[in-house]
């Protein structure tokens, strides 16, 4: 038991890090450094790469190859995704709040992101793009995969689980195409567009961030999901949960992408 949140939160970040991220810091420590750090990235769009740079790596790691930009747009035609590089998709609480329990899940969110990415599979310059969705709780996992059956993207295999239909698999050059799952399943993965579930949407006091965000207060896992994407993120949560001082504080990335990223030029809310 703890006295305060203060003293819970500071002995829970202990266990957040990595066993790499603890023995970076450490070795960063030495008297001869021993640690070092790539400054350039060739995966991703400038403006999710210096956004990732910003969050998490002291704006150190900068776009390395000549006429990125160009070379990872995406070219979808949508409305309000047409041009953009990171998108807010705001489904308010009104639509529903997360369901309770250990498993979170919100049902109007997983309809919200499989209409996503049917729109973007069906505009005529989404048909090769890959497509990561991704979450942080299996519960919404699942139920995106049961709206994905629906729409015939995915089947259920006798155990119970869940595979990618045979028509979305592969892009044309052999890359994956679309793949549904939790933020540890992604670890290496790359995709052009990411569309990130929060799910998050509860009554619970900003201030108590393990009620009200659990592992979305995580960086480095937000970290992971975030630096899949090389050409478009789309976040999709409710605003009204990233948007005060507390999300700024807990979830900066988060309160990032629903407030300052969406009024720049490459940023958007739909």
């Amino acid at each position: 038991k703890f006295e305060d949140l203060a003293e819970r939160d500071i002995a829970l970040k202990k266990y957040e890090s990595s066993l790499f991220g603890v023995l970076y810091k450490n070795l960063g420590k030495a008297p001869k450094k021993r640690t070092i750090r790539l400054n350039e990235q060739f995966r991703m769009h400038p403006a999710i790469g210096n956004f990732i740079s910003s969050l998490y790596y002291d704006n150190e790691v900068k776009a390395g190859m000549k006429d990125q930009e160009l070379k990872k747009s995406h070219g979808l035609t949508i409305n309000g995704l047409k041009d953009k590089v990171m998108v807010f998709c705001d489904v308010n609480h009104e639509q529903g709040y997360e369901k309770k329990g250990i498993g979170k899940s919100r049902e109007c969110e997983a309809k919200r992101v499989m209409s996503l990415v049917k729109d973007i599979m069906s505009d005529s310059e989404g048909k090769d793009l890959s497509i990561g969705v991704i979450t942080f709780y299996a519960a919404q996992r699942d139920l995106m995969f049961e709206e994905a059956e629906k729409m015939g993207l995915a089947n259920r295999v006798p155990s119970g689980d869940y595979e990618i239909d045979d028509s979305v698999k592969a892009t044309r050059d052999g890359r994956e195409k679309f793949r549904i799952g939790t933020v540890d399943s992604f670890q290496g993965k790359e995709f052009d567009i990411v569309i990130l579930s929060t799910v998050r949407s509860n009554k619970f006091d900003h201030y108590d961030t393990r009620k009200a965000y659990g592992f979305l207060s995580l960086a480095n896992r937000l970290n992971v999901a975030f630096s899949r994407a090389k050409k478009l993120v789309i976040t999709v949560g409710d605003a009204k949960m990233f948007s005060d001082d507390y999300a700024k504080k807990y979830v900066p990335g988060l309160y990032e992408m629903c407030t300052n990223i969406t009024n720049e030029s490459y940023g958007g809310r739909i």
